[in-house]
């Protein structure tokens, strides 16, 4: 798993993800981009699991479909995912995301392929965060589907969720107001699952270069924002690993 942020609206879709790869114990072994841009069909592609997975996957929409838009896509995704997955990572949790331009619709649509079944999944407008928000027993807080890990919530300047007298988060439906909160977000996030790696909570890691995706019809932007903390030491030990292959 990894850092996926995402807002999503009716006319821009803004994806975060961080460009580090790790082992299953949280080992560094590599860095790279984690989203898939189709400008021939406003569409962008990106998932938390198995790299390797998301390259297969992304490779059969290229390659074995004939699509003009996501809604083309949505309908065959599984079938895809199911063909593109090995024996070996049949067992291991991933969520495929794929957001687009829908001309039936005529807004931009955002859908999750989560690895049991990968049957599609629409996700609602707003902003979402994994890894998840952790209410006061530790449980992780479930966004508007219902699906765990994510919600629109209202924070302080270190990402931490505001509770309110119960003890339950506070909700919100005000986006982001800058590009430069959802930086201080991630790099909330970060600190947050470097703690809990360090104490033995996840093998969770992220890290690398912050790197932002935005479509809008027709128009999708690339850039990265800036270098995550630890990535020099990441880098040491991903050159490490990959000599003792």
């Amino acid at each position: 798993m990894s850092l996926l942020i995402y807002q999503l609206a009716a006319d821009q879709v803004v994806v975060l993800n961080d460009t580090l790869s790790a082992t299953d114990d949280g080992v560094p072994y590599g860095f790279g981009p984690k989203t898939e841009v189709l400008p021939h069909s406003d569409v962008v592609l990106t998932m938390l699991g198995s790299h390797r997975l998301h390259r297969r996957w992304a490779h059969r929409v290229i390659d074995g479909t004939l699509h003009d838009s996501i809604d083309d896509l949505v309908p065959v995704m599984a079938e895809l995912l199911a063909s593109a997955t090995t024996e070996d990572e049949r067992d291991v949790e991933s969520v495929a995301y794929a957001f687009g331009w829908s001309p039936a619709e005529e807004r931009m649509v955002g859908f999750a392929f989560p690895s049991a079944g990968f049957a599609p999944e629409r996700l609602p407008d707003g902003l979402s965060i994994h890894p998840p928000i952790l209410d006061g027993d530790g449980s992780a807080i479930e966004d508007d589907a219902g699906r765990g890990g994510w919600r629109r919530f209202a924070c302080t300047e270190t990402g931490e969720p505001i509770l309110d007298e119960d003890g339950a988060p506070v909700e919100t439906r005000e986006p982001p107001a800058h590009l430069s909160d959802l930086m201080s977000l991630a790099v909330a996030r970060q600190e947050l699952v470097d703690q809990d790696f360090a104490e033995g909570r996840t093998t969770v890691r992220i890290g690398g270069h912050l790197l932002m995706t935005v479509l809008e019809r027709g128009v999708i932007v690339c850039r990265r924002l800036c270098e995550l903390a630890d990535y020099r030491e990441h880098r040491a030990a991903a050159d490490l690993a990959n000599r003792l292959r």
